[in-house]
């Protein structure tokens, strides 16, 4: 087992023991509580620990720093969860980036997506479910919809039955939430698909053509991505509005004013996407920020 994984397990609560007393406890003496000797140990690491880490070990110090009322745990590991489960469009843009990870045992490896912060790592089949219920335990509801989103791209199975956790139980949704999912699946695939033909069609050209310096070929690379969405006919696996298409546009051979224009046209339907996010969910987020400053 990796030191990684030993601390995981550590912070899951799966093999806390409390160390050997150094003198003998009267009888009156409570003995410290295992999961606390774990936290306070943990926290030590966790302080020494400037970089990345993986959600469920933040989601274990949140739950038992809320357990035992330890106000610095919990505060530590929320500033950790508000980079990627955040409410504000600006600190999405800022510090979210998508991505993925290979998986799998020797022999058998796959990549699959995943999100990080500069100090947070989610894997949405893994950490989704169980971030939703972490959200809910401790009141933080402006970071649900996040949270939510990213169970959408949880396969339909998994948000039926839950994802086993390591001490054997099972995160699962409650039913709201659950239908919450399924619901917004429907509306997020829309939203994909119109983002993409906003970018890819004619909103992007208004007013760009006066600057272009390459009318022509501007406009014959884009036609030329145009046809071969048409053909491609592609279905896409998952809902994803909020994925950047920044790098699709980047292949294209666009003058200086086009591509600006394009990407600024980008920005602009992910931050309507962002926007409508709470109620395509049906939540109620009054602290729901979707301009591009915090």
């Amino acid at each position: 087992m990796s030191d990684d994984e030993e601390y995981a397990k550590l912070l899951e609560g799966t093999i806390l023991e409390v160390p050997k007393a150094k003198r003998p406890r009267k009888s009156a003496e409570p003995a410290p509580e295992p999961e606390l000797v774990g936290l306070q140990s943990s926290r030590l690491r966790l302080f020494k620990h400037g970089g990345r880490l993986p959600f469920n070990v933040v989601a274990a110090l949140l739950e038992l720093g809320h357990k035992y009322n330890i106000e610095v745990i919990r505060q530590e590991a929320l500033s950790r969860m508000k980079t990627c489960f955040c409410h504000s469009f600006a600190t999405f843009r800022a510090s979210v980036t998508f991505g993925t990870v290979v998986r799998g045992s020797e022999g058998h490896r796959y990549a699959e997506m995943a999100l990080f912060t500069p100090v947070l790592e989610v894997i949405p089949t893994q950490d989704a479910i169980r971030a939703v219920n972490v959200i809910r335990l401790v009141k933080q509801t402006s970071m649900l919809p996040m949270a939510l989103y990213l169970c959408t791209m949880v396969p339909a199975a998994t948000l039926a039955t839950g994802v086993m956790r390591p001490d054997g139980g099972y995160d699962t949704l409650s039913q709201e939430d659950l239908i919450r999912c399924i619901d917004a699946r429907t509306t997020l695939a829309m939203r994909t698909c119109r983002k993409r033909e906003t970018i890819w069609y004619s909103r992007w050209w208004r007013g760009v053509d006066a600057m272009c310096g390459s009318s022509r070929a501007c406009r014959e690379a884009v036609a030329v991505k145009m046809k071969a969405e048409r053909e491609a006919r592609t279905i896409f696996p998952t809902a994803h509005p909020l994925a950047s298409l920044a790098p699709e546009i980047r292949t294209l051979s666009l003058c200086a004013a086009c591509l600006e224009a394009m990407l600024a046209a980008e920005v602009e339907e992910t931050r309507f996407v962002w926007e409508k996010l709470p109620a395509d969910l049906h939540l109620d987020v009054p602290e729901w920020n979707a301009t591009l400053t915090k």
